[in-house]
This record gives C-alpha cells, structure tokens and sequence, in this order.
C-alpha cells in the first residue's frame, strides 16, 4: 500500500483533527527527522512507518511520541526530551512524532 506523503489526523470518535500537515518520514527525511530545528507547531507531525522505538539525539526540545499498532490504535505514549531514547515497543509499528501538548 502506497501511503501519501502528507495527511491529517481525526479523532474517530469525535471527529475532531488534531493535527492537520502530518509529514511521511521516507528516505533521508526519516533520517533526519527534526534535527536542527528549534521547535515544531502544534499542526504538524512526522510519522515513520515500520518502527518500534525512536531517539532525540541532537535534538533541541522535546516531542511527544505516539506509538501505534498495525490498526493505528495507540499502544502507548510518552514525551522525550532531547537526547533520551523511546522505550522499544515490539507491539507498535507505526510512530508519530507530535508537539508534546497534544
């Protein structure tokens, strides 16, 4: 299944969009991610496919990361600070990475 590369993100039971410009990370953007940035907005989100733990190394603030199952029914959450390391979760396949007031 081919995924396109920018899409929003709607609560299904209220129907409310929380994040509206959510980013595919593919090739050297999965890489790089957002380093070397200062912040991020509230309206936008990276999402990597096929992952199970991420890292805040050369980070400059903290995320809030959303893991997801292959359902896209969240297995767990957390908010990192720069330089920490998610917990691996064997269960998720999918994570996105959101500004941590969400």
């Amino acid at each position: 299944m081919t995924m396109k590369s920018e899409f929003a993100i709607q609560n299904q039971r209220t129907g409310h969009v929380v994040v509206n410009h959510v980013k595919v990370a593919r090739g050297y953007y999965r890489l790089k991610g957002y380093i070397g940035r200062s912040e991020i907005s509230k309206d936008e989100a990276l999402f990597f496919q096929d992952c199970h733990q991420v890292h805040m190394w050369f980070m400059r603030f903290e995320l809030g990361i959303v893991a997801l199952d292959s359902n896209d029914v969240v297995v767990a959450c957390c908010i990192l600070q720069p330089w920490q390391i998610s917990p691996r979760w064997d269960n998720a396949k999918r994570i996105l990475e959101i500004h941590p007031e969400h």
